[in-house]
């Protein structure tokens, strides 16, 4: 088995299995070689629970408390950073966001970023949270 490697975008180079007769048999990797770049998605305003578009990363605003994250259209592995303003909390114990210490709420007048994984089809896991200072 022949392994192709086939430069795809900057950075990324993908790699599959091939048999002998050039035929796919085994299932492409990403290889990053250069940096990861993520997609900025649109700004969200804050609720109970909220719909994240394209992208991994989306600025909330406004000020009400956030304890879900839909997960449709999201596959089990996905990351995602939220920034926040110090007016928004997030409950890490009431709806599908998973954390430490029960609540994230940013101190700092600059706000916040909190990052999760999504660890199942359901839970949104964080995996590191930050306040921002000036």
């Amino acid at each position: 088995m022949a392994q192709a490697l086939n430069p795809n975008r900057a950075g990324l180079q993908v790699i599959s299995d091939n048999g002998p007769d050039g035929s796919r048999v085994g299932a492409e990797k990403n290889i990053f070689i250069g940096r990861n770049e993520l997609a900025k998605g649109a700004d969200i305003a804050s609720a109970t629970s909220i719909t994240l578009g394209d992208g991994n990363y989306f600025e909330l605003t406004g000020s009400n408390p956030l304890t879900t994250i839909v997960t449709d259209g999201w596959q089990i592995g996905s990351v995602i950073r939220l920034h926040l303003p110090s007016t928004v909390t997030i409950s890490l114990t009431d709806g599908n966001l998973k954390g430490v210490g029960g609540s994230f709420s940013p101190t700092e007048a600059t706000g916040g970023n909190i990052t999760f994984i999504l660890h199942d089809e359901t839970n949104w896991h964080e995996t590191s949270r930050a306040d921002l200072t000036s």
